[in-house]
């Protein structure tokens, strides 16, 4: 067993795609989104066409157009057809995969099971999912399979929860650098929400890269996006000049939500996108330019996820919080549960320190993830 605690963008794919070339056997990946997984599927297989290697990437769920596509491709990897094989957690646990993937455990097919995004496990953060939880029972149904867990927060705390949640035994830990030294950590003071917006949208008019906004509350999203409509120039209809802005919530519908990451996703002109932190997994562009918090994060974790959207390219990103010390006495944004108080309360004074004391905002950071600054 193992765990991964590399940064954003340092290749944590590589780590189980390796493992899939090298030992030619069935590697099972969970991931959290559709389109993540989509578009590791889509990488991988045209890596595999261009170096002629025969091992082929699948993803198992309801992202597939149509439902004889989604048949046959399931029934396929359950044949062991593919190297790679995607899935949602939703999908491993609550249907009848486990008991379906049977046959290819007893003949020792299956290399490993990679469990990405690992820090979905932990119930007292913003991305939470409960199904995370229960990967456990895949250890106690195929015990000799090894189990690969990733993310890119590397805390104490994350990791304690990982491997106890996963079963894990006596696993390797491999930890990355966290610092990026291209993304420049600022803080601003606030004052109001328009006049907060304006001088966001004085430093994007004419700037290249796309823009990510994040925003504490949903009813804020739509009024951010307003003001910046409002004061930044349209994106033209060939896509050259202006700037296209979109919104992303919890409450918005599906269909618009994808819509507005496709629209992100786009070349041409300037792309903005203001959200919750709804919208983090899964946004992988390597020319996000500019990160903004409208409000404090709520904790060192959610901060760290956020900023790892920025300049995955190695080229200079900004990453600014316009925030007042009254934000941490704001209500949470989520219910805790009560024996993950004390580790939120360490966490949100860690945030406090990164932002409002008088140190190094990289060297606070590093510290709390667990590596220490020079």
């Amino acid at each position: 067993d193992t765990c991964v605690f590399w940064s954003t963008g340092s290749g944590k794919t590589m780590c189980f795609w390796a493992v899939a070339l090298i030992t030619q056997k069935i590697v099972i990946v969970v991931s959290p989104l559709v389109a993540l997984m989509k578009d590791h599927v889509q990488k991988f297989n045209e890596k595999a066409e261009l170096t002629g290697a025969t091992c082929r990437a699948c993803f198992l769920g309801s992202g597939h157009e149509d439902e004889e596509e989604r048949f046959r491709v399931e029934e396929a990897a359950l044949t062991g057809k593919y190297s790679l094989v995607y899935v949602t957690p939703e999908k491993l646990i609550g249907s009848d995969m486990l008991y379906d993937l049977r046959g290819l455990y007893d003949q020792k097919k299956i290399g490993l099971l990679a469990i990405d995004e690992a820090h979905c496990i932990l119930d007292w953060g913003c991305e939470f999912r409960p199904e995370y939880r229960d990967l456990g029972w895949f250890r106690d149904e195929f015990p000799n399979v090894p189990i690969m867990a990733l993310t890119s927060l590397g805390t104490a705390a994350v990791q304690d929860c990982v491997q106890s949640s996963l079963r894990l035994q006596s696993p390797k830990v491999s930890r990355g650098p966290c610092f990026r030294d291209n993304l420049h950590l600022k803080r601003s003071l606030a004052t109001n929400l328009r006049a907060d917006v304006a001088r966001i949208a004085e430093q994007i008019h004419d700037a290249s890269g796309r823009t990510l906004i994040y925003v504490r509350k949903r009813d804020e999203v739509d009024q951010v996006r307003e003001f910046l409509e409002e004061m930044l120039p349209t994106l033209d209809s060939d896509g050259v000049g202006g700037v296209k802005v979109g919104s992303y919530h919890a409450r918005i519908a599906l269909r618009k939500r994808d819509l507005s990451h496709e629209e992100f996703s786009s070349m041409g002109g300037g792309r903005v996108m203001v959200a919750t932190v709804a919208y983090g997994m899964g946004v992988h562009f390597p020319d996000v330019r500019r990160v903004y918090h409208l409000g404090s994060p709520w904790t060192v974790e959610d901060y760290w996820q956020q900023i790892g959207r920025a300049g995955r390219d190695g080229n200079p990103a900004l990453c600014e919080i316009m925030s007042d010390p009254s934000d941490f006495y704001a209500k949470a944004a989520f219910t805790q549960r009560q024996d993950s108080e004390d580790w939120e309360e360490r966490s949100k004074r860690q945030m406090r320190n990164i932002l409002h004391g008088c140190g190094c905002r990289w060297a606070e950071l590093r510290r709390y993830l667990g590596e220490d600054p020079p």
